[in-house]
């Protein structure tokens, strides 16, 4: 061998050159896994062109939000479990696995009052955080609707009487779906 000089040269990067690059997969999602469409009452009246609400129907729709997120949890768990990229010991490789299973190694307490069971940053943690947000605004909600449904035994009382306080309770969970809605995830 020779002086210092004669270093050994690294091999340069070659361009992509197997054309453009078109993703043809179709997907493909396993239905015996989502769950059934939730039953909705119906009611027996006859519509007269004005908004009519049925307890029933409000307390229904209360089990459905708890069933949504309920799944909502599930995934969230399933999102806990995803382990840490196993990178390389370069940069390149550190941004990605940062990028997606962020700073913090999977797992954690998997408490649902905290944010630390698969938060601390990536892709992996956002999702973890904003399937958490949607499910708080689920739960709030629903119990909610319950309240409302309680509070207002008949239909004449919903009619009469909690127009104003349905439309205050729907636009609450507008609101902080659209706050979840501009969170990046």
């Amino acid at each position: 061998m020779g002086s210092g000089t004669d270093a050994v040269k690294k091999p340069e990067p070659q361009p992509y050159n197997g054309g453009t690059y078109t993703d043809g997969s179709t997907g493909h999602i396993d239905k015996s896994s989502l769950p059934p469409v939730p039953a909705v009452p119906v009611s027996q009246k006859q519509g007269n062109g004005k908004t009519s609400v049925d307890t029933s129907s409000l307390k229904k729709f209360a089990d459905n939000l708890d069933t949504l997120a309920d799944m909502l949890g599930d995934a969230r768990t399933r999102i806990q479990g995803i382990k840490d990229l196993a990178a390389g010991s370069f940069k390149e490789a550190e941004d990605l696995k940062r990028a997606v299973t962020g700073d913090r190694p999977a797992g954690g307490t998997g408490d649902s009052t905290s944010d630390s069971g698969g938060s601390g940053g990536g892709l992996r943690g956002n999702y973890y955080q904003a399937l958490h947000d949607l499910r708080v605004v689920l739960k709030q909600t629903a119990e909610n609707i319950r309240n409302l449904a309680t509070k207002y035994s008949t239909i004449e009382d919903i009619n009469a009487k909690a127009g104003s306080d349905l439309t205050n309770l729907i636009n609450q969970a507008e609101g902080e779906l659209q706050t979840l809605q501009r969170d990046q995830l």
